[in-house]
């Protein structure tokens, strides 16, 4: 825990600070006799990362994080889409006010 806030010294992450060409030697070099950690070490990266790289033969770098929630669409298609389902539902008319009884003819 840092004592005083004035001396609180932002580390910085090497994360994904890699090469794809650097990530397909470092797999080429295990699969070779390497050690994975002696690989990692060599081609500057993360020893976990490259376990799991090898586990599930993966020799891609792909996309950090988890995958947006709107499944990939461009976002000028998306905001075309709502713009048109915001449109169709202003021609609705109002909503219902749950909060009063109505009379459905």
């Amino acid at each position: 825990m840092v004592e005083n806030a004035s001396d609180y010294k932002r580390q910085y992450s090497n994360r994904g600070n890699y090469t794809e060409d650097n990530l397909r030697l470092a797999i080429e070099a295990v699969k070779t006799g390497s050690s994975v950690n002696g690989a990692s070490k060599s081609y500057g990266i993360p020893r976990k990362t490259l376990k799991r790289k090898l586990k599930n033969n993966v020799s891609k770098i792909g996309k950090m994080g988890p995958a947006p929630c709107w499944g990939g669409i461009p976002r000028k298609t998306l905001k075309r889409k709502l713009k048109n389902n915001v449109s169709k539902i202003g021609k609705m008319g109002p909503a219902p006010c749950w909060g009063r009884s109505m009379k459905i003819n």
